[in-house]
């Protein structure tokens, strides 16, 4: 889809927003042939004019594998730079870039200052990374890590649309997001539940006559469909085992089919259920061949059954937590423990006989 997309338009630049490894690669891991033959493809399908630039994603993924592209500039003869540190470019006549890959820093301001300093700069920003409004959670566990130690950096849209008078695209987040002219692109297939939403790429246009900018998302009709499917606990499915047959196999016809290609059932089973280890024995048995089908059962029962453990669990902390107490001598702490563990007496000075004392001379005593 995206290569035959190329082939059919001409295009004067790509840009690959980070993340074009998974993890670090092997010779003969069956990964760096796909990795290798994508980027052949693509430059096979553009025109010599075409400029590629690729801004470096998280390094966890990227594991520094770029040096190929190198290579392959130098066979192709065609613009091709991997972007790894912040920097500007104009990209085409009057056509101003910013890049921002992913990079571990001190001081953000301090570190991005000669880019940000000039309001509506650039025409498009491409970048890998963390934005606050989109990744909140990630962005608050960021910000309250330690400013002494260096940390991957966090763009609000604010001071994106500030440096920005046209589009901003990102990589990194999984979820094609639309922020009001700041896009996260999402990941190019789905593989997991979550990423139910569309996939695929954006076709950018500037329209330089009247200096609008416009995009088109392409997307990905190839990719595997995710499916969840829940049932509460005031579903009729719960009312007899019959009810759950039924609606399970209505559900399996649409696997068989090819509707779905992975499915995930979460199932609510209310507390007032009588015997409910069947109900889950019976759905666990019924899908534990299949690896397309997840099954997950939440809250009623199953949640009091794990709250019971824990407090179990916590109950059995808090009883013998004393044998994690550093000022509390070995003597003390195995007597304390024969007292609640066996109701027995025994003092701290016995059983510091019987642990420090030879065999022989606790015998003739």
């Amino acid at each position: 889809i995206f290569i035959n997309n190329i082939k059919n338009e001409k295009k004067d630049f790509i840009i690959i927003c980070g993340d074009y490894f998974d993890h670090k690669l092997f010779l003969n891991d069956e990964f760096t042939s796909y990795a290798y033959t994508m980027m052949v493809d693509l430059i096979n399908a553009c025109d010599k004019s075409t400029k590629i630039r690729i801004v470096y994603g998280t390094e966890s993924h990227e594991c520094n594998q770029y040096d190929f592209i190198d290579k392959l500039s130098e066979i192709s003869k065609m613009d091709i730079k991997v972007i790894k540190y912040a920097s500007d470019e104009e990209l085409l006549p009057n056509l101003h870039i910013l890049y921002l890959p992913e990079e571990h820093i001190l001081d953000k301001n301090e570190y991005y200052k000669e880019y940000f300093k000039e309001d509506k700069k650039y025409d498009y920003v491409f970048g890998h990374g963390v934005i606050r409004e989109a990744m909140k959670e990630a962005a608050t566990q960021i910000e309250n890590k330690s400013s002494n130690r260096k940390s991957v950096p966090v763009f609000s849209t604010a001071e994106l649309r500030r440096i920005c008078k046209g589009q901003v695209y990102f990589g990194h987040y999984h979820i094609n997001t639309d922020l009001d002219d700041i896009y996260y692109v999402g990941s190019f297939t789905r593989w997991q539940f979550g990423e139910e939403g569309r996939k695929g790429f954006y076709k950018v246009i500037y329209d330089t006559e009247n200096n609008e900018y416009h995009n088109e998302f392409i997307e990905n009709t190839m990719c595997d469909i995710y499916k969840t499917i829940s049932f509460g606990y005031q579903n009729k499915v719960f009312d007899s085992m019959n009810n759950m047959e039924k609606e399970l196999d209505k559900i399996d016809k649409l696997i068989k089919g090819k509707l779905f290609d992975h499915v995930r059932f979460e199932f609510n089973i209310p507390e007032s259920q009588e015997n409910p280890e069947s109900i889950m024995n019976y759905i666990n048995e019924r899908y534990k061949f299949n690896d397309n089908v997840k099954t997950e059962i939440v809250h009623g029962y199953i949640e009091n059954k794990k709250k019971k453990q824990k407090e179990e669990i916590q109950k059995k902390n808090d009883k013998y937590s004393f044998i994690f107490d550093k000022n509390m001598s070995l003597e003390d702490k195995t007597s304390y423990f024969i007292n609640i563990e066996y109701n027995r007496d025994i003092s701290s000075d016995k059983i510091s006989m019987y642990l420090y004392k030879p065999l022989n001379e606790i015998l003739s005593e």
